[in-house]
């Protein structure tokens, strides 16, 4: 099969690696089942980011600013590879870890069974957070098959590993894991309009069934109460606001979500080369 390929306003071109599932994953467990006494209403979630006027709960944009975390995955469809390693090296720094970049490569090929294909969305999260994910000086960009990986690298996988991530299926529960805290992976539809943004930095792109896979971090509230959700990329900081873009429920997840399933990462496990990692969180 061939992957959809973007070009960007530079006219760099992206293949579009996130893959429609066969049938919908349901072995996970979900948020809302997992933090029944946490979830919050939309109502409640709104009400709770009105002293924020606007701004988003965390400023986690301007705090992962820059290179040093948004990375390029460059001309191989590893968009969800660098989105799951992306979200575990944030979790990991906003567990009070230092930060370690991991790598794209190395996740995605945990999931590509030797084939530069693509990958389906869920598989950061069956296969790659509980194995690990090696840092990315061990392993750059384009090592993205399995034979590329040096056993060292392999080895060092058990030191960064997800720990408490849960599936999300409703806007609730994305905003009710953002709001708290939490980093997560989500499905988008990329098209040539998902290259610009409006003048309040909402993507122009729409709905599609999902063809790319991003990470989200963070949760404003427009002043119409719309919920907008702050979406990091793996197509360098020229991309955007930075590498940024701000995301709506209804325009960019009702139709993804349907087809994929999202997930949200509480915590990661711990390094077993560092004594001073703090305690993970509880399931």
């Amino acid at each position: 099969m061939s992957l959809d390929v973007i070009q960007t306003s530079d006219g760099t071109e992206f293949k579009l690696g996130c893959l429609v599932p066969e049938s919908f994953p349901t072995a996970h467990r979900a948020f809302a089942d997992a933090f029944q006494s946490e979830m919050m209403t939309l109502a409640q979630i709104r009400a709770a980011l009105v002293p924020f006027n606007g701004r988003s709960m965390y400023g986690r944009r301007e705090r992962f600013a820059g290179a040093k975390y948004i990375r390029n995955q460059r001309d191989h469809g590893s968009c969800n590879g660098f989105s799951t390693a992306a979200v575990l090296s944030r979790a990991r720094e906003l567990r009070g870890e230092p930060y370690v970049c991991l790598s794209g490569a190395d996740a995605y090929s945990q999931m590509n069974d030797g084939r530069d294909n693509g990958s389906v969305l869920s598989e950061g999260l069956e296969r790659v957070l509980p194995n690990g994910i090696a840092p990315e000086e061990m392993v750059p960009w384009n090592q993205i098959y399995t034979h590329q990986i040096s056993s060292a690298a392999k080895a060092a996988r058990a030191r960064f590993r997800g720990f408490a991530a849960y599936a999300v299926d409703t806007e609730e529960e994305l905003a009710t894991g953002l709001l708290l805290g939490d980093v997560g992976v989500v499905a988008v539809h990329a098209t040539n309009a998902f290259n610009a943004e409006d003048s309040d930095g909402v993507n122009r792109g729409g709905n599609g069934v999902g063809n790319h896979s991003v990470g989200v971090q963070d949760v404003r509230m427009m002043p119409d109460g719309t919920l907008l959700y702050d979406m990091l990329n793996s197509w360098d900081v020229s991309w955007c606001d930075g590498g940024y873009t701000w995301l709506s429920f209804g325009r960019h997840f009702r139709e993804t979500i349907k087809h994929h399933r999202f997930w949200l990462l509480r915590s990661t496990g711990d390094d077993t080369q560092d004594d001073s990692t703090p305690p993970k969180a509880k399931e």
